[in-house]
């Protein structure tokens, strides 16, 4: 399915990879921390959301949220573990010295450690 823009992706593992690619991406650039900030999926209450936003920010919160699937959090509304969870889980095991990686292809990131077992 082709993504639209300004609409969720529909697909639970873009988030894997959007955190793999934008770890990376973060690591090369020198950032040392960072978060996540979505940890579970979330419907919104309008009537709780009409207290701070308009009549017409609360109906695109209620749409957006409780009708188009959304793949944010690292859990979902029922408590399962969504791909993104294991993507952190993956980036946590990464230790050691950071070795190079060549390819064919400029296209195609990686990240290769060599964890010191001395």
């Amino acid at each position: 399915m082709e993504h639209v823009a300004g609409e969720p992706d529909h697909e639970p593992v873009f988030s894997a990879a959007f955190v793999l690619q934008t770890t990376l991406g973060f690591y090369k650039k020198g950032l040392t921390r960072s978060s996540y900030y979505h940890i579970r999926d979330y419907f919104v209450d309008p009537a709780v959301f009409s207290k701070f936003l308009s009549g017409r920010g609360t109906a695109f919160m209620a749409r957006w949220w409780n009708e188009m699937p959304q793949y944010d959090g690292l859990y979902d509304n029922q408590g399962r573990v969504r791909p993104a969870y294991y993507a952190f889980k993956l980036l946590s095991l990464i230790k050691g010295q950071e070795l190079p990686v060549t390819g064919a292809t400029a296209d195609v990131h990686a990240l290769r450690r060599a964890e010191d077992r001395g």
